[in-house]
């Protein structure tokens, strides 16, 4: 039987929360089994099942807000709407410093990784594909930046998960036997420009062109992600043609999913930006 958390139950969880996410950011070894072990013997109520959904609940927050999570632990929005987001906004009022961490770390790139094995790194879609986009608009005016947002648009994190989708094409064509398609898998926002609607032209086995789109983050696999008027345009044009392509934990290990056809049928799309014209 579900049982409501208590203000000081989340106050616990979140200090803890947030001390996984200080050492994840800083690249610190931590093990979440062992943190759950301890605050069960901290919330003596509570069985350590209850608490890994509460630390997917303060995950699902986080993301609403606009503000980085803990990549293993997958976002669970049935959280207690009034109570988890004030509390984690109190936490950071009181530890200013998690300011400035997200901020170092949105614009940090990982340095490009060797991948021996790269076919084994496309992992399957999550089940549900209604992937959400986030809103800048998703922030709370406390927050002041939307950090996801800001990852986002790190064109340099973007361009090293651009590069390691051309080497999984690349590796794809030569295991499908089509080594003389290998030269003409083109970054396309590198030789055409960054408005051209997708990112990288690839080919099929039988030699047809396919039209990737490369969303790239160092946090997990459900992080929302943004795409702009231009992509969801192109991808409604070539949907017989058009993937995309997430790169998700490149921090640590980068893994990637694939989803055809146009955006607005496997994202729910949110408006984060208006034109206005003068009346």
């Amino acid at each position: 039987m579900y049982r409501i958390w208590t203000c000081t139950e989340v106050e616990i969880i979140v200090e803890d929360y947030f001390s996984m996410l200080r050492s994840e950011m800083l690249g610190k070894f931590y093990n979440k089994v062992d943190h759950c072990k301890k605050l069960v013997s901290r919330l003596n109520l509570r069985i350590e099942h209850e608490i890994e959904l509460m630390y997917q609940n303060i995950s699902a927050a986080l993301i609403e807000l606009g503000l980085p999570s803990i990549s293993g632990y997958k976002p669970l929005y049935n959280y207690q709407k009034e109570l988890v987001p004030a509390v984690i906004r109190e936490f950071l009022q009181q530890n200013s410093e998690f300011i400035q961490f997200f901020l170092q770390d949105t614009l940090t790139v990982p340095k490009p990784r060797m991948m021996h094995q790269l076919l084994e790194i496309m992992e399957s879609a999550p089940k549900n594909s209604s992937l959400p986009l986030l809103s800048s608009n998703d922030a709370e005016e406390w927050v002041g930046i939307n950090y996801l947002e800001l990852e986002a648009r790190n064109q340099q994190l973007g361009d090293v998960g651009e590069k390691l989708v051309m080497a999984y094409e690349k590796a794809r064509l030569r295991m499908m036997g089509r080594m003389d398609l290998l030269d003409f898998v083109e970054q396309a926002s590198e030789t055409i420009g960054p408005n051209v609607g997708y990112d990288i032209r690839s080919f099929e086995q039988d030699g047809k062109e396919r039209f990737i789109e490369v969303k790239t983050t160092k946090y997990g696999k459900l992080t929302p992600f943004f795409v702009t008027a231009n992509e969801l345009l192109f991808s409604e044009r070539n949907h017989r043609q058009y993937y995309l392509y997430r790169v998700f934990n490149y921090r640590v290990s980068p893994s990637l999913f694939q989803i055809p056809g146009q955006l607005n049928n496997c994202c729910r799309l949110r408006p984060s930006i208006y034109r206005a014209y003068l009346a």
